[in-house]
C-alpha cells in the first residue's frame, strides 16, 4: 500500500471542510493518533465524530479506523528507518535496499492520484501544436528535461535544451505565440526557471509546466500543468523521489505521443537505425 499520509495529501482537494479538518489533524499529529481510540479522537474536536471518522477512512480506501491506525504505525516505523539511514551517514544500515525500493514504488504509485489521462492528452496537444519547443530546468530538473528532449527527438519533434540558462533566455527572447516552453521545476519556485517562464509569457508563448501539485509561481503562469505529488521536502540531501516521478511522467507523455498523438512509429525505428549505424 502507498503511504497513507501521502494519499491523504493528494486527496485533500476532494475533502469536505470537516474532512479536511480531520485530515489536517491526522497529518499534524500522526504519532498521537496511532495511540488513540476512535472515541478519543472524535472527542478532540467538534468538527468530527466517530461516524465521520469512519466515513473518512473509507473515503481514503481503508476498511475503518483500525486500519488507519495500523497504516500510520507502519508509516511511522518506515520514517524512523529512513531517518536512521541518513543519520548513519556512510554506514550501510540493514534494510536500506528494501526501504529505498518501497519508497520509490510508493512515489510512482502516488502519480495515479494527481495525474489523469486528460492531463497527459493536454500535454501531448501542446507539444504537437508547437512550432518550436524550448525546455528549461536546472539541477535534477535538467536531467528530466534532457530525457524528455531526447525522446522528442526520437519522434522527429525538434526541441532545444541547454544547461546554460543564458542560452535558454536568448532563445526565448525571440519566441512567438505558436512556440512552447516546457518548464520543469519540482518546487515551482526555481528562480532561473521562473525567469524563463516570464520571458516566454512576455513573448506570447505557451507554457507547459511540470511541477508539484498545488499552487506555485510556475504553475500559476502555465497554460497547462502536469503535476507530480508532493513527496519531498524542499530542503533535502538531493532530489530523489521527485526526479523519479518526473521521469516516469516523461515516459507517459512519450507513450501518449506514440499511441494517441499521431506520431509515426517509423520515426522511432529510423532513429534507432541511425544510432546503430553510428556505433558499428
Amino acid at each position: 500500500m502507498d503511504s497513507i499520509l501521502k494519499r491523504i495529501s493528494v486527496l485533500n482537494d476532494t475533502f469536505t471542510k470537516s474532512e479536511r479538518a480531520l485530515a489536517d489533524h491526522i497529518v499534524r499529529d500522526a504519532d498521537s493518533v496511532v495511540m488513540k481510540t476512535i472515541t478519543e479522537l472524535a472527542g478532540e474536536s467538534d468538527s468530527f465524530s466517530t461516524a465521520s471518522i469512519t466515513r473518512f477512512c473509507k473515503k481514503i480506501g481503508l476498511s475503518g479506523y483500525s486500519e488507519l491506525r495500523l497504516e500510520l504505525a507502519k508509516e511511522m516505523a518506515k520514517d524512523n528507518a529512513r531517518r536512521q539511514i541518513v543519520a548513519d551517514g556512510e554506514k550501510l544500515v540493514p534494510g536500506l535496499v528494501s526501504t529505498v525500493v518501497e519508497a520509490s514504488a510508493s512515489a510512482i504509485n502516488d502519480l495515479k492520484y494527481v495525474l489523469s489521462d486528460d492531463v497527459i492528452k493536454k500535454a501531448v496537444h501542446e507539444i504537437l501544436s508547437a512550432s518550436s519547443i524550448t525546455l528549461a530546468g536546472i539541477g535534477a530538473s535538467a536531467l528530466v528535461a534532457q530525457d524528455l528532449r531526447q525522446k522528442l527527438l526520437r519522434l522527429g519533434i525538434r526541441s532545444l535544451f541547454d544547461a546554460d540558462q543564458d542560452v535558454v533566455k536568448v532563445t526565448l527572447s525571440s519566441g512567438r505565440s505558436k512556440d512552447l516552453l516546457i518548464a520543469i521545476s519540482y518546487s515551482g519556485t526555481t528562480r532561473e526557471t521562473l525567469d524563463a517562464v516570464k520571458i516566454a509569457k512576455e513573448n506570447g508563448m505557451r507554457v507547459l509546466a511540470m511541477t508539484k501539485k498545488g499552487d506555485n509561481p510556475i504553475s500559476e503562469q502555465a497554460d497547462v500543468t502536469v503535476p507530480v505529488s508532493e513527496n519531498e521536502a524542499l530542503l533535502r540531501e538531493g532530489a530523489t523521489l521527485s526526479r523519479l516521478q518526473m521521469l516516469v511522467t516523461v515516459d507517459m507523455i512519450y507513450r501518449a505521443l506514440i499511441m494517441d498523438g499521431g506520431v509515426r512509429y517509423d520515426l522511432i525505428l529510423d532513429s534507432w537505425d541511425a544510432v546503430n549505424r553510428r556505433i558499428k
